[in-house]
C-alpha cells in the first residue's frame, strides 16, 4: 500500500513516502539527544534547537523543532518552496552557528523548563539515576554554563551529514540542498540502570507510576497498551482513578522502558500497592487475554493500512537508519504484525515485572511489600573541616567537607557525596550548593544553615572542578530558616536529660542486678534487671544512629 523510497541528498539520507499531499512535510533527525548529554551540558541541544528556529517560519510555513531521549529534530510544513528555501538556510544555520543572543535563548528555555517534568521523566531518574536517559529527570542545569564557542563545537559535531537523515512526505524537490559538514554518525551509548534491586518501590510526588526494562521490539509497543488495558481494569473499572495510561520510551539501541501509571482518588491508598503487585503477578503468571491481544493487533492494523501512516512510515526507517539496524518495507512491516502472538507479548511483560520499579504517592498505605529505594548511608569516612548545625544543640548533625568528598553526619553514620562520583553542582548566588551524584542523590548545602558555612561553600567549590559549577537563577524558597534561640537550647537540654537518664537507668539496673545475683540469687530480680538495662542500651544506641536531620533526596 506504501513505497517506502531511499535516496540521498548531498550525502544525507532521505526517505519518503508519496501522500499526493500539495504541500510538503520535512523532519530533519539528527542522531543526538538527552540521553547523550552529561549533566554539566544538559540543555545545550535544546538551545541550539531553539537558536535555529529563532524568527523562522510564519504564515504558511509552520516550523518546530524537539529533543528526544535520543534525537534532535527540526520539522517544517508549508508549500514546497518554502519548505526548501527554509531548509537551506536552517542547514546554513546549523553549519555554523550564530549566537548573538545567547542570554535571551537561555532565559526562554528555563522559562519552558517550569512547565515541564512528571512521572515518566522521574521514573527515568529513580532508573538511570543522573546519566545516561536519568539525565532528563535533573531538568537543564547545564544552560548556566553553555557559552558561544562550546555550543559551536557541539553543533560541529552533531549537525553532520552522516548523522542526519531527512524524512519527506512526498519526492524531493528540484533544488533540495542539504549543505551539511562532514562528520561521523553518533551511534548511542548503552543505556545502564543503577545497581539497586529490582522489583523495589520509592515515593513519588504524583500517582503511581510502574516501570520496567524490555527489549526493543514490535511485542513490547503491543506490550505497552496489554499493559493499559490491565491499568484500566484493575483501577478505573473498579472506580477511584480516572485516566490509566502507559508509554513506552527507547534508550538505545536496543532497550526500552515500558511504563504506566494513573491518577487515584485518596480512598484507594490503603490498598493500592497490593492492588499494582496482584495486577503485576498476573501479568506475569497468566496468559495475555485473548480478547485484548485481538482488539490491539486489530486496531494497530487498521492504523498501519490508513492513508497517514506513509509518513509514520518514513519515520520509522529513518530511526532505523541512525541505530543501523535493517530498515523494513511496509509489507515487512505488515508480516511482522500478524507474527506477533500472546507468548512474545508475555516475554515483553515478564521483562518489565521483572525490572519493575514502583512510584507511589506519599500518602500511600505501606507495609514493605517491596525494598524502597533510598538514599544510601555508610559509615562517615571524610577528614577535613566540619561545621556545626546553626541549630545546634537541637540539631546534632554535622557536616563535612574533606579533600575528595562531603559528608552530612548523624553521629557515626553519614550521607556522602565523592567529588570524583559527581554528575555536576548547582551553585546560586545565596552562596547555597547543590550536588548531584552520578547515581542521581543529592545533597543540599545551605550556608545559613551551618556555622562558618560561608567556608564550608568555599572549600566545596574549590574541590569540585569548575566545569561541574553549574550556576543557576535565584530561588528564593530555598532559603534556610533557623531555628528561634530558645527552642534550640530547649531541645538541646531535653536530649541531653534523656540520654544523661538512658544512661544512669543502665547503671542503676546493671547494680541491681549484681546486687541481686549476689545477696538473693532471685531469678526474677535479675531477669527485671536485664530488661531494664538492655532496654537503656538500646535506647543510648538508637539515639546514636538515628537521624535527626532531614536530607535531600532529590
Amino acid at each position: 500500500m506504501f513505497e517506502l523510497h531511499h535516496t540521498d541528498i548531498d550525502g544525507v539520507a532521505c526517505y519518503w513516502v508519496a501522500t499526493g499531499r500539495p504541500t510538503l512535510a520535512a523532519q530533519l533527525i539528527f542522531r543526538q539527544g538527552v540521553a547523550d548529554e552529561p549533566v554539566h551540558e544538559r540543555g545545550w541541544l535544546h538551545l541550539l534547537e531553539h537558536a535555529a528556529l529563532e524568527g523562522r517560519g510564519g504564515g504558511a510555513l509552520q516550523v518546530n523543532g524537539s529533543v528526544s531521549l535520543l534525537h534532535t529534530a527540526f520539522d517544517a510544513h508549508g508549500p514546497r518552496d518554502a519548505v526548501v528555501d527554509h531548509l537551506g538556510h536552517l542547514v546554513d544555520w546549523l553549519s555554523r552557528p550564530s549566537l548573538h543572543d545567547l542570554e535571551h535563548e537561555r532565559e526562554v528555555l528555563r522559562a519552558e523548563a517550569a512547565l515541564r517534568g512528571g512521572p515518566v521523566v522521574r521514573a527515568l531518574g529513580w532508573r538511570y539515576g543522573a546519566q545516561g536517559p536519568g539525565t532528563l529527570s535533573q531538568g537543564e542545569p547545564g544552560l548556566g554554563r553553555a557559552a558561544a564557542e562550546p555550543l559551536v563545537a557541539r553543533a560541529a559535531r552533531v549537525f553532520t551529514r552522516q548523522n542526519a537523515v531527512l524524512v519527506l512526505d512526498g519526492p524531493p524537490p528540484p533544488g533540495l540542498r542539504l549543505s551539511l559538514p562532514e562528520g561521523s554518525l553518533l551511534p548511542p551509548a548503552q543505556a545502564r540502570p543503577l545497581e539497586q534491586p529490582t522489583p523495589a518501590a520509592y515515593v513519588d510526588e504524583g500517582g503511581p507510576v510502574l516501570s520496567g526494562t524490555v527489549g526493543r521490539s514490535l511485542a513490547a509497543t503491543i506490550a505497552v497498551e496489554i499493559l493499559q488495558r490491565a491499568l484500566h481494569d484493575r483501577l478505573r473499572a473498579t472506580g477511584g482513578a480516572y485516566a490509566p495510561w502507559a508509554t513506552y520510551e527507547r534508550v538505545d539501541r536496543t532497550r526500552a522502558v515500558l511504563l504506566g501509571g494513573s491518577d487515584v482518588l485518596p480512598e484507594r491508598l490503603p490498598d493500592l500497592v497490593d492492588t499494582l503487585l496482584s495486577m503485576c503477578t498476573a501479568i506475569d503468571t497468566e496468559d495475555v487475554p485473548g480478547p485484548w491481544l485481538s482488539e490491539v493487533l486489530q486496531a494497530r492494523l487498521q492504523g498501519m493500512n490508513d492513508p497517514l501512516f506513509g509518513p509514520a512510515l518514513a519515520v520509522r526507517a529513518a530511526h532505523d537508519h541512525l541505530d543501523e539496524t535493517t530498515v523494513h518495507s511496509h509489507d515487512e512491516l505488515l508480516a511482522e504484525l500478524h507474527a506477533v502472538d500472546g507468548p512474545a507479548v508475555r516475554d515483553s511483560l515478564r521483562e518489565f515485572t521483572g525490572s519493575l520499579l514502583l512510584g507511589v504517592p506519599g500518602k500511600t498505605t505501606w507495609n514493605d511489600q517491596l525494598p524502597m529505594l533510598r538514599y544510601p548511608i555508610a559509615p562517615a569516612r571524610a577528614e577535613g573541616r566540619t561545621y556545626r548545625s546553626a541549630d545546634w544543640p537541637a540539631d546534632e548533625g554535622t557536616l563535612t567537607v574533606g579533600a575528595d568528598r562531603v559528608e552530612l553526619r548523624v553521629g557515626a553514620a553519614a550521607q556522602a557525596v565523592r567529588f570524583d562520583d559527581l554528575a555536576g553542582m548547582l551553585t546560586r548566588a545565596d552562596g547555597s550548593r547543590h550536588l548531584i551524584r552520578r547515581d542521581g542523590w543529592a545533597l543540599f548545602v545551605q550556608p545559613s544553615a551551618w556555622r562558618q558555612g560561608h567556608r564550608a561553600v568555599a572549600a566545596l567549590d574549590a574541590g569540585v572542578p569548575a566545569y561541574l559549577h553549574l550556576p543557576q537563577p535565584p530561588d528564593p524558597g530555598l532559603g534556610a530558616t533557623r531555628m528561634p534561640a530558645a527552642r534550640r537550647w530547649w531541645l538541646g537540654f531535653r536530649r541531653l536529660l534523656r540520654s544523661v537518664a538512658a544512661l544512669w537507668i543502665f547503671l542503676l539496673a546493671m547494680v541491681t542486678v549484681c546486687i541481686a545475683g549476689l545477696a538473693t540469687s532471685n531469678g526474677l530480680l535479675i531477669g527485671c534487671g536485664g530488661f531494664v538495662a538492655a532496654t537503656a542500651y538500646r535506647e543510648l544506641k538508637a539515639r546514636r544512629a538515628r537521624p535527626d536531620i532531614a536530607y535531600d533526596e532529590t
